[in-house]
């Protein structure tokens, strides 16, 4: 049976299916049907003490399929940016329709990129800068973007999520 490895072979990685959503979700992106809430941290610019310019920026995107009135899906991008004076990071996640935390990407002026691969919450790849790390032993920044993916998340979920905000307030009855 020469041809199974070929059939293999032809099936496409998990890995290839992450990428393949990484593209679906930019071009959804790109058509302007992706919505953004945004969460800032210094809208006004203003000088931080000790630290100078910061800017701390957290984008929540989703995708709506025409719900009405208030659509409230589950985020399937989610940017934080952060600057702080001569310093830039930065990490997006990706996530399925479903809110599974797929991919993450961790870029900084001072430190290698970090790239992560997950399915079913299990690491597929890990790449810093451009070389594969072993999955056998993950290295801790897999864990650590894991926890930051996963907050980001929850955060955006709830911040644009108004449901029962009154009625969870005490005294606003």
């Amino acid at each position: 049976m020469w041809w199974l490895p070929l059939i293999a072979a032809a099936e496409p990685s998990a890995v290839d299916s992450v990428r393949a959503r990484w593209k679906q979700v930019q071009g959804i992106k790109r058509a302007g049907a992706l919505y953004a809430f945004e969460i800032d941290a210094n809208p006004e610019d203003r000088q931080w003490a000790a630290v100078g310019n910061y800017q701390d920026v957290i984008t929540c995107h989703r995708f709506t399929r025409g719900e009405a009135p208030y659509p409230q899906p589950e985020p399937i991008l989610v940017e934080l940016h952060q600057s702080a004076a001569a310093a830039e990071q930065s990490r997006t996640f990706l996530y399925t329709d479903q809110g599974e935390l797929v991919f993450a990407h961790a870029s900084s002026t001072r430190h290698p990129d970090w790239r992560v691969y997950w399915t079913d919450e299990k690491v597929l790849r890990v790449q810093r800068a451009d070389k594969a790390l072993s999955i056998e032993e993950p290295p801790a920044a897999a864990a650590a973007l894991w926890a930051s993916g996963m907050s980001a998340f929850r955060l955006c979920v709830h911040a644009t999520k108004a449901e029962g905000v009154w009625t969870e307030l005490p005294g606003a009855r």
